[in-house]
């Protein structure tokens, strides 16, 4: 056993609580929550883990961290899904086979929370203007993208 002493965390307060930028409004700023992938189990991050290993020389960590903290320089979350969805769109075809098998996942796990998936479940790239092939699929509310699964192949319309 160490016998460093432990460091007292504490949650912080709202009236300590000072962005860095001054410009961007605390409730609307964007945020990327993984709160979801475990149990929908599709994409998760086991998955991504074992792509990587598989492809390497893709880096799909070192894009997935370059992402967040771009999305971090974001006013809102609607900025987000503008500037990382490709000219196609971010909706997509409801009767995909892999986006159903989405939603069956996410329903069967999150019986109660279903109604998040009235929006409709879209995918955004991790590169501006869908530059990339790795997409993240996900739900969005207010100022929240919720992440269901990752596909760093962008692999999803090519599923049986």
């Amino acid at each position: 056993m160490s016998k460093r002493k432990l460091i007292e965390i504490k949650k912080i307060k709202k009236e300590n609580f000072v962005l860095a930028n001054q410009s961007i409004n605390a409730k609307n700023h964007p945020e990327i929550n993984f709160k979801y992938l475990w149990k929908c189990n599709v994409g998760c991050f086991k998955s991504l883990s074992k792509y990587n290993y598989k492809y390497k020389e893709e880096k799909v960590f070192d894009q997935l961290q370059q992402f967040l903290y771009e999305v971090d320089q974001c006013s809102n979350l609607d900025e987000v899904i503008t500037q990382y969805t490709s000219s196609k769109g971010s909706k997509v075809d409801p009767s995909n086979t892999y986006l159903r098998r989405l939603k069956a996942t996410f329903e069967g796990a999150y019986p109660e929370e279903k109604e998040l998936l009235k929006s409709g479940i879209i995918h955004i790239h991790l590169k501006r203007n869908g530059k990339n092939k790795f997409v993240m699929f996900g739900i969005h509310y207010e100022s929240v993208f919720f992440v269901l699964a990752f596909d760093p192949n962008h692999s999803f319309n090519k599923r049986a």
